[in-house]
């Protein structure tokens, strides 16, 4: 719009309403002002400069306030109410396994343990962290005594209670009343053993405690912790006990006293034994008893980790033409552990011709077949096929003190698994096997499998049973029968 200038009366124009005077006034009048110096610009610019670095400081503070100044409230304080309890469960439930509680973790080693509650002891303090830029003191304090609480939970509630169930000595012997003193097994530990006599009052049935020794409890500190043996040392010391006792139902369970985290118990009922004092037998495979009574069947021993684990090296085991081979497979048929114990009797069977023509045969060989008579003579119905390596071994051995029925029952069984042991008692199996198939009831299957047996540990004599099988009306018994004969009459030629 058209404006009069105040000072110069000039016409002009300009858009700004509060503008009054025109350019060429306004320009005479800052014109006329004081011009700053360079010295005075550069001083200008840094103090905007300064102000300009301020501004943004308060800004961002304010941000980060308006960001972070709510953490603990709400989903702050929930991550740290959460991290907090979840750190005082495993403390509790740490505080309640001393072995008096039903929990599992009682008997879980101590390695175990220690990282269990290392392990929740991260959860935490992962939860924690998001508060620790506002909370920085309060969430390292809190962080560092979670951690070391952690650290410390395994023995912490431990120190205290296996005392009392600790011997003197691994050595302790005494007699008479005095003996009770040694028992770490107590009444309530004792309820399903009391069961089993009660349910089963002709049977045999054993209490059986195998603990640590001392020097394992220990931590460098002196204190006692809870320690537990492996799953895999647990199944075999139960499978064993079922195999030795002959018993098969052996039952492991946690202590009601306060005695799981310092050994394991077994309760071993309806043993085939009868009444027979096994403190021999329990000494052999396992440790040093400190604790037994025939009268009660109650058995408490120290547990040597060495007897149970026993180490063999494989290349002097299979080397045959060693003067020790016969001696070291004796000794790993003595190992607790059914897959050590089938390997040795493998070994042995293999290698039937070199110990009948080596050096002192006899004496080897007597010594194999009274190991093998022992081992036989154990139960071995969770290992069949362990028992079938023992009875291959003992038909090589001595055929003739393995009853041929026996052997045949188990034919029957299961005739492909047993066809080899049976072919080595061929002559002792066969009258059996004729008057197998010579019964009419037999199923066609149970036929066709004694003719393929005949087959191929058949003799002359087995011809005149197998030829009225020849026109059957089965194709396959008749086939069968065909394929037998031949094979016989061709074994018998070469015989001759």
């Amino acid at each position: 719009m058209e404006k009069e200038c105040i000072e110069c009366k000039r016409r002009f124009y300009e858009e700004d309403e509060t503008l009054q005077k025109c350019p060429q006034c306004r320009g005479a009048e800052f014109a006329a002002g004081q011009k700053l110096s360079a010295e005075e610009r550069e001083a200008l610019a840094r103090e905007n400069r300064k102000a300009l670095k301020k501004r943004k400081l308060r800004a961002n503070k304010r941000v980060h306030s308006m960001r972070y100044a709510m953490e603990f409230r709400p989903s702050g304080m929930l991550r740290c109410v959460l991290a907090l309890v979840l750190f005082a469960l495993c403390v509790f439930f740490f505080m309640i396994s001393d072995g008096r509680s039903k929990l599992a973790l009682a008997e879980v080693s101590y390695s175990g343990q220690l990282l269990l509650s290392l392990s929740c002891a991260a959860v935490s303090i992962g939860l924690l962290l998001p508060s620790f830029k506002m909370h920085k003191f309060l969430i390292s304090v809190a962080s560092a005594i979670i951690l070391t609480v952690s650290a410390l939970l395994p023995t912490l509630f431990q120190i205290t209670g296996f005392e009392n169930y600790l011997p003197d000595s691994a050595d302790a012997t005494v007699s008479g009343a005095e003996e009770d003193k040694l028992r770490c097994l107590k009444d309530e530990d004792l309820e399903y053993f009391a069961k089993c006599a009660r349910d089963y009052p002709d049977g045999t049935h054993y209490a059986i405690f195998m603990r640590m020794p001392n020097e394992l409890l220990k931590t460098e500190s002196g204190s006692l912790k809870n320690i537990a043996l492996d799953t895999h040392t647990n199944d075999l010391i139960k499978m064993s006990l079922s195999r030795l006792l002959l018993s098969d139902a052996v039952a492991h369970h946690r202590s009601k006293s306060g005695i799981s985290g310092i050994g394991v118990y077994f309760t071993v009922c309806n043993s085939q034994l009868g009444d027979k004092d096994i403190s021999g037998l329990l000494q052999k495979y396992y440790g040093k008893l400190y604790y037994s009574s025939q009268e009660k069947r109650i058995y408490e021993l120290y547990i040597d980790t060495a007897m149970l684990h026993k180490q063999f090296d494989e290349t002097l085991l299979a080397d045959v033409a060693h003067a020790d081979f016969v001696q070291r497979n004796i000794e790993a048929l003595s190992a607790l552990d059914a897959e050590v114990v089938r390997a040795a009797a493998k070994r042995l069977s293999h290698a039937r011709a070199h110990v009948f023509s080596s050096a002192q045969a006899g004496e080897k060989i007597d010594r194999i077949k009274s190991s093998l008579r022992e081992l036989l003579a154990q139960s071995w119905e969770s290992n069949p096929l362990t028992y079938h390596a023992l009875m291959e071994a003992m038909v090589a051995y001595a055929p003739g003190e393995v009853v041929a029925e026996d052997i045949f029952a188990l034919w029957c069984h299961d005739a492909v698994k047993w066809a080899p042991i049976a072919g080595m008692m061929a002559e002792r199996i066969e009258p059996l096997m004729l008057r197998y198939i010579s019964r009419p009831e037999r199923a066609e299957q149970e036929v066709l499998s004694a003719m393929s047996y005949l087959r191929q540990y058949g003799s002359e004599s087995a011809l005149s049973a197998l030829r009225p099988y020849i026109n059957h009306s089965s194709s396959a018994l008749s086939n069968m029968a065909s394929v037998a004969i031949s094979a016989i009459q061709q074994r018998v030629q070469q015989s001759k």
